[in-house]
This record gives structure tokens, sequence and C-alpha cells, in this order.
């Protein structure tokens, strides 16, 4: 069985969606890390088959933003 893609998921408002589903189908096991609940990102991707880093709330036109 290939290695698992490394999903980071930056808030609970964006999670893979469609995502998850279509890769489930395509055969490829996703394994997601949550650091907004406390998962450490790891620290290399030995053991991975790939990097999917999903959106989160930053925004360049927010002009609040600092």
């Amino acid at each position: 069985m290939p290695d698992p893609l490394l999903v980071i998921e930056h808030a609970s408002f964006e999670p893979m969606g469609l995502l998850a589903t279509w890769l489930s189908e395509a055969g490829v096991a996703a394994l997601r890390c949550m650091p907004y609940v406390g998962d450490r990102i790891p620290e290399s991707l030995d053991g991975f088959s790939g990097l999917l880093v999903m959106g989160g709330p930053q925004s360049a036109a927010d002009p609040e933003a600092k």
C-alpha cells in the first residue's frame, strides 16, 4: 500500500470536503493533521506520498489584517 497523503487543515471550517471523497475513490489514503486542535505538523514528509495544505481565513484583501 502506498504511503498516505499528509493533509494539513488550518481551520475547522476549511475541511477537505469533496477532496476527501475524490481521494478515497482514487484509492489515496489521507492523514489529516489539524494544528488548531493541537496536532503537531510532522517535521518531514518521510513516510508520506505528498502534501496537501488546505486554506484558511487569511486574506490579502482584508482591511482589518495587520
